[in-house]
């Protein structure tokens, strides 16, 4: 079977982090199918040399002088990623370059297909713009496409209007042969919204690359409390500072450290002083892949108090590390957290949050790593996710 991805969100060298768990589980799928052929479609979606803005003239002038090349990577010998670039800028002016970027995906197609023959399906990954440009190409082309929907919350506002949810969306999911939401509280919240045909299959990741390890311990070293992740208002890092303050002030041995960069890092740092936890708080910045492995080896818990989420990867990757996991019921968290795992509690409440953390480090010996690794495999270990994806993609093409 021979099988094209088309990614809403794809790592870029400005943001090499960005969608890349979708880059991971097309390998991963390709390292558990040799059988099948996977290639990824890109066209520089996250690509800020490939974004034009009007405000920043002298910038688009340079960018428009030094567009990438195409090109393509094997990332295995049957998973192939294929680059067409494709300037994109706002949605207001010709759609956001939306018929060109169909246009360059459609000859990543047709360089896939010389190379391995017909594509069977397409799996897009978020149903805009992704699924949209799955859409178009089923269309003309002939073949089955299927979605699996990331968006938390669905939809993102910028494609909500009062009531109504815009065609971008809508059209592609009830087109689709079948929309994968990553969890049961996303496809509640797609059926409430869209007719479309919809299963669920959990996000998965590599459990060979995050495994656990020996903490690297001395004398007297606090407890580590760990976060990763964007640092943006969804991801409760105020509420989590907040919380941090009232640990600190019960007079626990505890000390912060956060993972990741984004639009609020400044914000939240300026309130890490003002509440005066600077020499508590360690601020990493960015981490590649080994530095999040690593660091979740070393970290004692992983605290996500995040005000939304679908299946937040960073959670599989920390109980794939054998981490007992605070996090909030804010959608799908609470559908992948066993008491043996860690607690759940209210999102946006400090003070639960806080004495939360306190409950589990006065029993923090009860959650053995070996068991937590253990569950993990049992639950969300990626043969589980890739043969579901499987199972999909056969019945798809079969009913074509």
């Amino acid at each position: 079977m021979n099988i094209l991805i088309i990614p809403s969100w794809y790592p870029s060298p400005e943001n090499p982090n960005t969608g890349i768990f979708i880059k991971e589980q097309a390998i991963l799928f390709a390292r558990h199918f040799p059988e099948h052929n996977i290639g990824i479609s890109t066209w520089g979606s996250n690509h800020a040399s490939l974004l034009l803005e009007v405000a920043k003239p002298f910038q688009l002038v340079a960018k428009l002088l030094k567009k990438p090349q195409n090109h393509h990577i094997s990332l295995a010998p049957n998973c192939i990623e294929y680059f067409s670039p494709a300037y994109t800028w706002t949605r207001k002016i010709l759609k956001g370059n939306i018929k060109n970027i169909v246009a360059v995906n459609k000859k990543n197609i047709e360089t896939f297909e010389l190379q391995f023959g017909k594509t069977d399906l397409i799996h897009a990954h978020v149903s805009h713009p992704g699924g949209y440009i799955a859409m178009q190409i089923s269309q003309s082309l002939n073949t089955p496409f299927v979605i699996t929907e990331h968006m938390t919350p669905f939809p993102f506002s910028v494609y909500q209007k009062e009531d109504e949810i815009s065609m971008l969306i809508t059209q592609p999911l009830a087109k689709a042969s079948m929309t994968i939401c990553v969890s049961e509280y996303l496809k509640n919240a797609i059926a409430e919204k869209v007719h479309a045909e919809l299963c669920v299959i959990n996000n998965f990741i590599d459990e060979d690359f995050f495994i656990p390890k020996q903490k690297e311990t001395g004398v007297n070293a606090p407890i580590s409390l760990l976060f990763i992740g964007r640092l943006v208002p969804q991801k409760g890092i105020d509420i989590l500072l907040k919380a941090f303050k009232l640990l600190l002030e019960s007079n626990l041995n505890v000390e912060l450290t956060i993972g990741g960069t984004g639009e609020n890092q400044k914000e939240y740092q300026l309130l890490c002083n003002e509440l005066g936890l600077g020499e508590n708080v360690s601020w990493l910045g960015n981490l590649d892949r080994n530095q999040v492995r690593d660091t979740l080896q070393q970290c004692d818990v992983f605290v996500l108090p995040s005000r939304n989420e679908n299946n937040p990867v960073v959670i599989l990757e920390a109980l794939a590390c054998g981490k007992p996991v605070i996090t909030t019921s804010c959608g799908g968290p609470e559908e992948m957290i066993s008491q043996v795992d860690g607690l759940i509690v209210e999102p946006e409440n400090t003070i639960e949050l806080s004495r939360k953390i306190q409950v589990l480090l006065n029993d923090l010996s009860k959650y053995d790593s070996t068991t937590i690794r253990s569950n993990f495999m049992k639950n969300h270990s990626s043969i589980i996710g890739v043969n579901k994806i499987q199972d999909v993609y056969k019945t798809v093409v079969s009913n074509t």
